[in-house]
């Protein structure tokens, strides 16, 4: 998909791998138990969207904007991202595991983490993203280095 504007639009039980949504705005769209593999977000935007019970696995999110977005028990794995951003989500019960971030401009801005794991991340790994004003309840927090 390219240069589409998807509102309210669901995605349930889906395999959505091997995708292309380059430059695509995603409004209060739900994406419930679904595989997002090897797809690239290039350029597109997500907008108070829901993500619930869904993977990414080696999904390319350059130049992503996550604004309001509402992730629950997700999983990011070799995750690749540069130049994204998320603000003002929430992230329930989320695993971030051998995430690869390729760009200096990785930003967290007032999001909020609730029992989430961030397994293998080492201090460098951290020290390449931006976590601005976030709130990590205990769970999440006994995983970061500071």
């Amino acid at each position: 998909m390219t240069h589409y504007k998807l509102n309210g639009v669901e995605f349930e039980n889906s395999d959505l791998s091997n995708g292309n949504w380059f430059n695509t705005s995603f409004n209060s769209c739900r994406i419930y138990n679904s595989i997002l593999s090897n797809l690239d977000a290039v350029d597109s935007a997500f907008k108070n969207c829901h993500f619930i019970k869904s993977i990414f696995y080696q999904t390319y999110l350059w130049g992503a904007k996550f604004t309001g977005v509402d992730f629950h028990k997700c999983r990011f794995e070799q995750t690749k991202m540069r130049d994204t951003t998320f603000a003002n989500c929430s992230f329930t019960k989320v695993e971030f595991l051998a995430l690869s971030y390729t760009g200096d401009d990785v930003s967290f801005q007032k999001c909020k983490f609730k029992s989430c794991n961030f397994v293998g991340f080492t201090d460098e790994d951290f020290s390449k993203i931006r976590f601005e004003d976030c709130e990590f309840d205990a769970e999440s927090q006994r995983w970061l280095p500071w």
